[in-house]
């Protein structure tokens, strides 16, 4: 299309490929699922100004839809052939598709990785009581760490080739789990004294036993969703950014609705308003 009021373009990008100084780009109600990278910069006074068309809701959303094809892997827990960005996590964002772990939400809502002990409510993350506290003498760090823990449960599958996540002072690691038995795990971090406070496990399959879990290993999703039966409504991270604006300048962000996403800019980039 021609990008006019009668016959707009489809995407954001197009848009964004071809405005220039002092233009408005007018969007459309609905989810647009990708990464708006403008070609041109706006100038002082004549910011190039993304806004919805009138009244219009617009996100721009950096998931993607992963509806239909799931079947049944065990009681509440489906599963799903999928390719998400990563398996575990990575320690940096280098990119637009290099995310520091894979996110999946329900219905708008961010579901949890299948972990022990479980988070006791979704929409409290910082809730230090969902992380079990070490024990006292619970730590060995002679060739890595050492983990005793009577109450770490015995999972199918066990713990070995899963993660760690611990916390101390202000910092928090994780570290590969390469050995585990009833109450204990091995890993190859040291956890000095003052960064083992609490911690949880994640990473395997077998931790997946309560609602709003998920977990994937790679190539499946497995998904217990909220309330139970088929999931629907999933959609999965796949990218970093809605608007990637480095090296860019007067670019005016109005009124638009950014899920599971966010704003990028440089060092190169100036006079840019987010309103």
């Amino acid at each position: 299309n021609p990008g006019t009021a009668s016959q707009p373009f489809a995407t954001i990008q197009k848009a964004a490929s071809v405005a220039v100084a002092g233009d408005f780009v007018n969007i459309r109600a609905g989810t647009y699922r990708e990464t708006i990278t403008p070609a041109n910069s706006g100038t002082p006074g004549h910011p190039i100004t993304f806004q919805p068309d009138g009244n219009a809701v617009v996100t721009v959303s950096g998931a993607d839809v992963a509806d239909g094809g799931w079947t049944v892997y065990r009681g509440n827990i489906y599963q799903k052939t999928v390719a998400l960005p990563v398996t575990g996590y990575r320690e940096r964002i280098t990119g637009n598709t290099t995310l520091l772990a894979n996110q999946v939400f329900v219905a708008g809502k961010m579901m949890i990785e299948a972990r022990w002990p479980n988070v006791a409510n979704s929409d409290d993350l910082l809730n230090r009581a969902d992380f079990r506290p070490v024990p006292n003498d619970g730590w060995t760090t002679t060739g890595g760490t050492t983990l005793r823990d009577a109450a770490i449960p015995d999972i199918p599958g066990g713990w070995t080739g899963g993660t760690i996540w611990f916390i101390g002072w202000f910092i928090p690691q994780t570290s590969t789990i390469t050995n585990a038995a009833a109450g204990r795990i091995q890993f190859p971090a040291k956890a000095e004294e003052k960064f083992h406070d609490a911690y949880y496990l994640t990473g395997r399959l077998g931790a997946l036993d309560a609602e709003k879990e998920w977990f994937y290993d790679g190539t499946k999703l497995y998904l217990w969703a909220p309330g139970g039966g088929s999931p629907a409504n999933v959609e999965v991270k796949q990218r970093n950014y809605a608007f990637d604006l480095s090296g860019k300048s007067n670019i005016t962000i109005k009124n638009l609705r950014v899920f599971a996403a966010t704003i990028t800019t440089d060092s190169d980039s100036t006079d840019v308003t987010l309103d």
